[in-house]
């Protein structure tokens, strides 16, 4: 059927070329009569052939003109995003205000599902949680109390630990004070007894020398008074050895208190000695005892720490209940939040600025789970699908232009680019398939549309190009009608390189500036002069065909 649609324009087009190539050839006609044979001479002479003169052409100058090389597929127009409205919980419908048509934004709310059954288990679901809070919140206090007492007893513990330590250390420091203060007594009255001891021989040898005078004095004394009696001296004498006998007598009694009184105090040095040395031995027994009793005042604080600290053992405990504790407030939350969840379901709303494109129920039927609604479609941008034969893709190429036409709009043409192209072939259709985006914000395209897409796969500018209806083709062999600089024409056998859809290049045969017959009504001979029609044109710039 698209055939036949194309065929009747291009029988309407050549009908009118060839019209209009009649009306100048007869009007050139007219003019070569009137002016007396000048191309040719009269009867027809000239180049052109006797009957009506020299045939009117169009032509086109080589040059360099862009070839734009394209593949053509039909595709349909489908929305980026369609969205199917259903519900996840099964109610009666109450409110449905949208129809096919209509358009919505997103946010709007579409559709009411009947919500009783569902607030029970919303009110259910609180209930849930703050019972489990409470528990929680109770739990908290009790074990966040006996924590700070668990604490608390560890740093009294410590403490006490801390005070037994340092009256230990203070008793043993105490103790060797004492000790020492009382060895130092012993070696004090030791260093007295010497010095007694001493005096003591010092006294004994004054007493003997003493004794030594006395004796001598008393001899003395007995010899004098001898004499006197026998009347050799005289009574003075006896008198004065008398007192030296006395006197002596009184020093040996003098160095015999002297004796005695130092032996006195070495037996008074002694006892201190003694005494002094028996308290060392009642300082270490007290000391001792000291120092015994802080020892065990240290290990009972050790005791008592170790046990507060035993206590601690009980936080993973009640640790891990807070956790129970609060996973069961997790999940009464999680029963509230999906009770919540299936109420916020009994509304759907738009997620997309669209136009709904079906309605499948109306208020007062009953809404299932996973069944469609609505429909909504994005229709302010659309792609067109189409499939293009795998030999293709190594052609098309992702954000490629393409050009759109569909039948529905047949007098304009949208512009695009490839957003999509999947690169794995169908292993049936062998065809791949590509997503043209199409800007659609005046909403002239509907999804589902037929369309005719036209891709580019390349664009270059050769140097020689020529429009393809000047090219005849046949035997494998191209052939071009060159005009010369007075319109006499030479056929011209050429090579074709690439093309489009309205020019070709010429790869050898012609030269830029080459001038060559694109239209004639009859066939040219060489050396045939023409007339050049003022239609004649340069190449068709991008390749487009003119419109019939």
């Amino acid at each position: 059927m698209r055939r036949a649609f194309w065929i009747v324009p291009l029988v309407a087009l050549l009908v009118l070329i060839g019209w209009r190539i009649t009306q100048k050839n007869e009007a050139a006609a007219g003019g070569a009569s009137q002016s007396g044979g000048a191309r040719g001479g009269p009867g027809g002479g000239g180049a052109g052939g006797g009957k009506g003169g020299a045939s009117s052409v169009e032509a086109a100058t080589a040059g360099p003109q862009e070839l734009v090389a394209t593949v053509e597929s039909v595709g349909t127009a489908v929305s980026p995003q369609t969205v199917r409205l259903s519900p996840q919980t099964a109610g009666r419908i109450t409110f449905l205000n949208a129809r096919e048509g209509d358009r919505v934004h997103a946010g709007d709310t579409l559709v009411k599902i009947d919500p009783t059954q569902v607030e029970g288990s919303v009110l259910q679901g609180i209930a849930g949680v703050s019972e489990a809070q409470a528990r929680l919140a109770q739990a908290q206090a009790t074990i966040g109390s006996s924590d700070v007492a668990v604490e608390s007893a560890i740093r009294n513990q410590r403490a006490a630990l801390a005070s037994a330590q340092a009256k230990l250390n203070q008793a043993r420091k105490t103790q060797s004070a004492q000790i020492a203060a009382a060895q130092a007594a012993v070696t004090q009255q030791g260093e007295a007894a010497k010095v007694a001891q001493a005096n003591v021989a010092s006294a004994e040898a004054q007493e003997q020398a003493a004794q030594a005078n006395l004796n001598a004095a008393q001899v003395k004394f007995t010899r004098t008074e001898n004499l006197f009696k026998q009347g050799f001296i005289a009574a003075q004498d006896v008198d004065d050895a008398r007192a030296q006998a006395e006197t002596a007598r009184g020093q040996v009694r003098v160095a015999q208190q002297a004796a005695n009184g130092a032996r006195a105090q070495v037996g008074a040095a002694n006892a201190q000695k003694a005494a002094a040395q028996a308290n060392v031995l009642v300082v270490q027994r007290d000391t001792q005892a000291t120092i015994v009793s802080a020892e065990a005042d240290v290990r009972s604080a050790q005791a008592s720490l170790e046990s507060a600290l035993a206590n601690r053992a009980q936080k993973p405990a009640n640790q891990r209940n807070l956790d129970a504790l609060n996973a069961s407030v997790r999940a009464a939350q999680g029963q509230l939040n999906q009770a919540s969840a299936q109420r916020a379901n009994t509304e759907l709303h738009s997620p997309v600025d669209g136009m709904v494109t079906d309605r499948a129920a109306d208020p007062g039927s009953l809404a299932q789970p996973g069944t469609p609604v609505l429909t909504v479609q994005v229709i302010k941008r659309l792609y067109v699908e189409a499939s293009f034969p795998v030999e293709l893709s190594g052609q098309i190429r992702p954000d490629a232009e393409a050009t759109v036409t569909f039948d529905a709009v047949p007098e304009k043409t949208f512009t695009g680019r490839i957003s999509d192209l999947n690169r794995a072939a169908d292993p049936q259709s062998r065809q791949f398939t590509i997503r043209v985006l199409l800007d659609n914000r005046d909403e002239i395209l509907r999804p589902g549309m037929f369309g005719h897409i036209k891709i580019v796969t390349s664009k270059r500018t050769p140097p020689v190009v020529i429009p393809l209806d000047a090219v005849t083709e046949k035997d494998g062999k191209a052939t071009v009608s060159v005009l010369s600089t007075d319109n006499v024409v030479e056929n011209r056998e050429v090579k074709l390189g690439g093309r489009d859809e309205m020019n070709v290049e010429i790869l050898d045969g012609l030269a830029e500036g080459d001038r060559v017959v694109t239209v004639h009504l009859r066939a040219l001979k060489d050396g045939q002069k023409v007339q050049v029609s003022d239609a004649s044109a340069k190449p068709r710039e991008g390749g487009r065909r003119r419109k019939p």
